[in-house]
């Protein structure tokens, strides 16, 4: 599991992440960069059970970079 891409470790635990933009491919999915500007479904999976019980936040950056980018939601 950890070598799929998608997968991030945050301290002890795991998650894993995704991103679909099934308007310009039905069938792919991106781990970091997402290739358009666009509608974008973002999935994060809680793989370490003892996350689902705990409050967790993120981050939308826009932009390449984190210090060039603008948050856009959070």
């Amino acid at each position: 599991m950890e070598e799929d891409s998608c997968m991030r470790r945050i301290g002890e635990n795991m998650i894993h992440l995704s991103t679909y933009q099934p308007q310009e491919d039905e069938e792919g999915h991106y781990c970091t960069d997402i290739p358009k500007a666009g509608n974008t479904i973002l999935v994060i999976d809680l793989v370490d059970p003892s996350l689902r019980d705990m409050p967790i936040g993120m981050k939308v950056i826009k932009g390449n970079k984190i210090d060039e980018g603008r948050r856009s939601r959070t």
